[in-house]
């Protein structure tokens, strides 16, 4: 259903709201109806304890009163800034379909291919890569790219940052998903890097602008582009890497999943080899990548104009030949797998789950140039849970803290395996017996 522009714009202004949390506002929009709607009760003073925070009521309120939702919009265009909701042409289907769509998405760059015509291939891993990884990186996301495929990462160092530039030296189109504002240059060594992208494809955000980097943000954001990804690529990760926590959510999705195979003596090649002994796709060259798409893709891309196929992609960087491919290969099908399946042959349960949790993806090395996670919030979280599970309310009430900074730094926790929520709104650790809290300050 087309959305109107207000209802845009009242869905944008409703995510900026002071303390306003991405996990928060699917729950305020469902239960008023729409943006529109919720903005009214929130003017209207409504403290509805099982609608709207009463604490947080009277702020919300003088922050709308000095905004006009169309004329925000107008102040994000002005700043290059778009505004995408379910229901636009633009807002990317498969996005609807996983378990926490987005509600808003803050678009900076040009228009986002629909991936019903143009296949979308996230590529992710270490950010402290080997030239190996960065190589193999720069090739897969350029041959790739010169084909036709749209290359989702999450702009941060080492691997995300060179799978945008492989994909924009062959002309094609990139996305960056940050865990911040679109219009926030972060990692900072990157801004110049996101300039580009922006240019010549996309930068977007759930998180509205102006949205500083933390780091719950982050695990929480690669939803986002394991959701977009007809097929997600780790191309280097330890076995302690958070982008073994993206390749988890790919699954969950019923989204294809390959892993760049390496050297067995090597660390940073540890989580993607074990990926593949778990039965993930093994990716050598581009070829193995292509032929996993569904032929419709295949097709679209190799047919239409600008896709860069038949156009020979040079090695560089001394790339071993064995990472450059030239086939279109195929195999026809449904682009999504059977959900919590790969192939129908990869059980997800077959991921040992020390590997995404908080023995894994919480003391993994970020894969975003974020700090360290967990932060100290979510240790604090982890040591009030000892003690049995809890209510929202009494760890906002235990912790001192906001209700969307909790439940941001709980998505976190939830996203790696380390807290599960029960029934009747509880939260509990969700940890082997005798596993303690103290064991993720380990090295």
């Amino acid at each position: 259903m087309k959305v109107s522009e207000r209802e845009r714009a009242c869905r944008a202004l409703a995510s900026s709201l002071p303390g306003m949390s991405s996990l928060a506002l699917p729950s305020y929009l469902r239960r008023a109806g729409s943006g529109q709607a919720l903005l009214e009760s929130i003017l209207r003073g409504s403290a509805d304890p099982w609608y709207l925070p009463a604490d947080r009521i009277e702020g919300w309120r003088e922050f709308l009163s000095e905004k006009e939702p169309l004329d925000y919009l107008g102040e994000l265009a002005e700043k290059g800034i778009r505004v995408l909701v379910p229901g636009d042409e633009e807002y990317p289907s498969p996005l609807g379909e996983i378990f926490d769509p987005p509600p808003v998405l803050f678009v900076r760059g040009r228009t986002l291919p629909p991936p019903g015509e143009r296949p979308y291939v996230g590529v992710v891993g270490s950010r402290k890569c080997s030239d190996y990884g960065r190589e193999t990186a720069v090739v897969l996301s350029r041959s790739l790219g010169a084909k036709g495929a749209v290359i989702v990462s999450g702009a941060a160092y080492g691997i995300d940052g060179w799978a945008h530039r492989g994909c924009m030296e062959a002309g094609g189109f990139t996305v960056a998903v940050l865990g911040c504002g679109v219009d926030i240059p972060y990692p900072a060594l990157h801004r110049e890097l996101l300039e580009e992208i922006s240019e010549r494809g996309a930068v977007i955000s759930e998180y509205p602008p102006g949205t500083e980097p933390a780091p719950w943000r982050f695990p929480h954001r690669n939803r986002i582009i394991a959701g977009l990804s007809h097929f997600l690529l780790v191309v280097e990760a330890a076995e302690r890497s958070g982008a073994l926590i993206t390749a988890r959510l790919a699954l969950e999705e019923g989204r294809e999943v390959g892993a760049v195979p390496g050297p067995v003596n090597s660390p940073l090649s540890a989580g993607t080899n074990a990926l593949i002994r778990w039965g993930a796709k093994l990716v050598a060259r581009e070829e193995d990548v292509w032929e996993e798409l569904p032929m419709h893709l295949q097709l679209g891309c190799l047919a239409g104009p600008g896709s860069g196929a038949g156009e020979e992609v040079p090695a560089r960087h001394g790339v071993p030949a064995a990472c450059l491919g030239s086939g279109g290969g195929g195999r026809a099908g449904s682009w999504q797998a059977e959900k919590g399946k790969y192939g129908g042959i990869f059980p997800l349960e077959d991921i040992p789950r020390e590997s995404c949790d908080s023995r894994a993806g919480l003391r993994a090395e970020p894969s975003d140039g974020e700090e360290d996670f967990p932060g100290e919030v979510e240790k604090k979280i982890l040591e009030k849970l000892t003690s049995g599970p809890k209510v929202l309310d009494q760890l906002v009430i235990e912790l001192g803290i906001s209700a969307g900074e909790l439940l941001g730094c709980l998505t976190g926790l939830k996203v790696a395996g380390r807290v599960t929520e029960l029934a009747g709104g509880r939260y509990s650790l969700a940890l082997p017996q005798g596993y303690g809290v103290d064991d993720h300050n380990e090295a």
